[in-house]
């Protein structure tokens, strides 16, 4: 058994976004109803069929208006 202790280091795996559709600029934390805004108002409107996104677990990404 291993356990991950704060400050030491572990494998991690982490992905970089290299293809951008719908960029936003802002001067601001993100939060749920901003990244909702993002989603509605033009990510959505880019993809294409059979194009996805890939999110991470940021509690922003997380709104149930979003999984729906």
């Amino acid at each position: 058994m291993s356990s991950k202790k704060s400050g030491k280091y572990y494998e991690r795996t982490n992905i970089i976004a290299s293809y951008v559709i719908a960029p936003m600029i802002f001067n601001a934390s993100c939060n749920t109803r901003l990244f909702e805004a993002l989603v509605e108002q033009l990510l959505i409107k880019e993809l294409k069929p059979a194009q996805f996104i890939v999110i991470d677990n940021a509690a922003f990404h997380k709104s149930k208006k979003l999984k729906s």
